[in-house]
This record gives structure tokens, C-alpha cells and sequence, in this order.
């Protein structure tokens, strides 16, 4: 039996050393390392802002309909959290809509990347456009409060940021 050498196999002995080497590295860290391709790393990333952004609009959806039924949507919140297949972290909060740049970057990419492919994808879109019309929840919920006389009154909220451990708001939409 022969073993014929080309001038790659240097470079992808090297290659796989380097990838053991630091899986070897990491084996012990508590961290989520996964290892792939660049191309699916960077769909990865826009994946899973996709996802927790379908998640905040999922939530809003629900939360409106439970206010035309009378539902509570903390408690359905709460139901869908019971359920192993979602489970207690998922990112279900009814509220206001994400903000920030980041999942509303990564939607918009997807949904352009989808056209300039000619891929007739209408759920990107419509998660764009549901968040959109959840931007108003809390005007029109303040509305209900003070009724006409909403348009008078000055709100600050002190100390308030979209997320836990952060300082600012990257963007904040009460229109």
C-alpha cells in the first residue's frame, strides 16, 4: 500500500493539530464553545438574534390577544414557561417591543438576504412589521390612564435599561 503526499497535507495536518489543540484548551471551561464553519458562525449569530426576536414578538402577539379575551399574558407567560420544550429562561416577556439594534439589524439582514436570493419569505417581514406596531404599547396603555389629557403630561422614568447589567438605551420608542 502507497500513501501518495500532495503539498497540502502539511497545512491540513497543522489545521487539525491547531483545531485539538484548542478544543484541548477549552475542554474544561464551563462555556458554550462550538466549533464550525466562519459561513455558519455568522448565520448562527443572526439566527439566534432572529429567534429571541421572534420570541419578543411571539410574546406581544399573545399579550394582545389576551387583553380581547381577558386573559392574563403573565400567567400564559408563566404556562408556556412550564413546558420542557420552552422552558423557564425562554425569552417570553410580554411588553413593549426589542429594541436596541442588534435584532432588528439581524431580522432586516435576513429578510434582505432572502429577497436579493428571489426567496419568497414573508416571516421576517412580519415579525418586523408586528414589532413595529407593538413600538406604541406603552402610549397607547398611558393613553388609557390619562385620556385626553395625555397629551399634557411629562413621564421620566429614572434608572430604567432594556436589559439587566446595562446603563443605556441603545434606541427607545415611545412615539
Amino acid at each position: 500500500m502507497s500513501l501518495a503526499l500532495n503539498e497540502e497535507a502539511p497545512t491540513l495536518l497543522f489545521v487539525v493539530v491547531k483545531f485539538y489543540a484548542i478544543k484541548a484548551l477549552f475542554k474544561n471551561k464551563k462555556s458554550n464553545i462550538e466549533f464550525m464553519k466562519i459561513e455558519s458562525a455568522e448565520m448562527t449569530k443572526h439566527a439566534l438574534n432572529a429567534f429571541l426576536a421572534t420570541s419578543v414578538t411571539f410574546i406581544n402577539e399573545i399579550a394582545s390577544l389576551c387583553e380581547t379575551v381577558g386573559a392574563n399574558a403573565y400567567e400564559v407567560e408563566q404556562g408556556l414557561k412550564s413546558d420542557i420544550r420552552i422552558g423557564k429562561r425562554a425569552y417570553l416577556s410580554p411588553g413593549t417591543a426589542y429594541a436596541g439594534g442588534t435584532l432588528a439589524r439581524d431580522i432586516l439582514y435576513l429578510e434582505n438576504y432572502t429577497k436579493s436570493k428571489n426567496l419568497n419569505y414573508k416571516f421576517w417581514n412580519a415579525i418586523r412589521n408586528s414589532n413595529n406596531k407593538h413600538k406604541s404599547w406603552i402610549k397607547n396603555k398611558l393613553y388609557l390612564i390619562f385620556g385626553e389629557d395625555f397629551g399634557n403630561i411629562n413621564i421620566t422614568i429614572w434608572g430604567l435599561t432594556y436589559k439587566p447589567q446595562h446603563k443605556y438605551f441603545k434606541e427607545i420608542f415611545i412615539s
